[in-house]
Formats: structure tokens, C-alpha cells, sequence
């Protein structure tokens, strides 16, 4: 987790958008939490996805074409991409009729596993922001 926290300060993204080291802490273990005990789809995986945005970010120079908050956006997204993954692809989970694909084949979304994904990470994200918002308000 040392290592996920470094790629926010190498790239300067703690100082230019006034990120607090202590909450984004708290952040990645908030993540690191979010994430399954599965075979691949899991923390490490996770970690490898977000080490190679950062190695691409600096390796295509996107620090001189984007903004820090776009530089922002793409390593969150490559670090939440797979939460709650339950490691399973989209075929079993249609065959299988599990939950997750009841309720997106009800409402008719393609690719409803990545979907599944991105709002469980979502309602994470904003779990995490208004409980430190609480805290900062009540102490």
C-alpha cells in the first residue's frame, strides 16, 4: 500500500490538488477492504493495473497534455476498476443467473459486470468521503 500512496506523491497529485496523505491512507485501505480473496481479480491485481497507468503516465509524458485532476481520474479508475469482483466472467454469471445479472438484464445494460463494478466502487467512494466528512465535523 506504501507503493499505491508513492504513485499519488511522485506524480504530485498530493500537493497540486491538496490531497491529505493521512485520508488518502485511509483511502487505499478503504480500497484494499473493497476488494475479494478471488484468484485474479483481486488487490494485486489491482496493483499492477494502477503501477501500469502510472508507468504510462509517465512513459507517454500525460503530466505535459492532461490536467493533475484527469491524472487523478485515470488512477482511480485503474485502481477501483474490479472491486467486489467476484471473479467470475460475464458468460457464467448470464448462465448462472446470478443477482448482479438479473437486475442489469432487467433494465437492459451490456457489460453489466464492469457496471457492477463501477457502482459498487462508486457507493464505496462515497461511503469513504462522507464518513470523513462526519468525523471532520464531530471532532
Amino acid at each position: 500500500m506504501v507503493l499505491m500512496r508513492w504513485m499519488f506523491i511522485e506524480l504530485g497529485l498530493d500537493a497540486s490538488l491538496h490531497i491529505d496523505l493521512d485520508v488518502l491512507d485511509d483511502w487505499i485501505c478503504a480500497i484494499y477492504r473493497g476488494y475479494l480473496p478471488v484468484p485474479f481479480h483481486n488487490y494485486y491485481h489491482c496493483f499492477s493495473v494502477a503501477q501500469m497507468t502510472y508507468a504510462f503516465i509517465w512513459m507517454l509524458q500525460l503530466k505535459n497534455s492532461l490536467e493533475d485532476l484527469d491524472i487523478l481520474a485515470l488512477l482511480v479508475a485503474a485502481i477501483c476498476h474490479d472491486m467486489n469482483h467476484p471473479g467470475l466472467n460475464n458468460t457464467f454469471q448470464a448462465r448462472s443467473v446470478s443477482l448482479p445479472s438479473i437486475g442489469c438484464m432487467m433494465i437492459g445494460r451490456v457489460g453489466w459486470l464492469v457496471g457492477s463494478f463501477v457502482t459498487f466502487a462508486h457507493g464505496r467512494l462515497q461511503d469513504f468521503f462522507q464518513e470523513r466528512a462526519v468525523a471532520a465535523t464531530s471532532g
